[in-house]
């Protein structure tokens, strides 16, 4: 969205210049000039950063693929869980829990999920102030088995 041409920046706002004292300021003349052009961009901005700051990403999905890759069995189900997730509004494990009841929070911001009728186990540690998952761990239950979850 381009910027409207009457909302020019004053020129006391660039760095260096010397404000001006006399009466109102620069700044509230601004603002009370275009108090309604701002409010309709940003009734156009607020919502779009809504949307986006609800999704999850998912971050390092090429440790998925390269798994799937050696394990042909997996490739459905590991494909079809970062589909679920960025789709997700997850901002807390309750939130994952409510999607897949079979989720394990083991601490450290990371929850494993069973994959494929638990045949397979994914680790992923959450950001989920910023609704971000970082894959740290995929493989067979018994690989799952010799590692730390926590520190995975």
């Amino acid at each position: 969205m381009s910027t409207p041409a009457s909302l020019v920046v004053p020129p006391s706002w660039h760095p260096g210049s010397v404000p001006d004292c006399s009466g109102r300021s620069a700044y509230s003349e601004f603002f009370q000039d275009h108090r309604a052009q701002l409010h309709q961009l940003s009734d156009a901005v607020i919502p779009f950063r809504e949307f986006y700051a609800a999704t999850v990403r998912i971050v390092a999905k090429r440790t998925l693929r390269t798994y799937w890759e050696k394990e042909r069995r997996a490739e459905q189900p590991l494909r079809s869980w970062p589909a679920i997730a960025t789709a997700a509004d997850w901002a807390s494990p309750a939130d994952v829990k409510a999607v897949y009841g079979n989720a394990s929070v083991v601490g450290n911001h990371r929850i494993v999920f069973n994959i494929a009728g638990n045949r397979y186990r994914l680790i992923v540690r959450f950001d989920f102030r910023h609704r971000i998952g970082f894959v740290r761990f995929v493989g067979t239950h018994a690989d799952y088995d010799q590692i730390d979850a926590s520190n995975a």
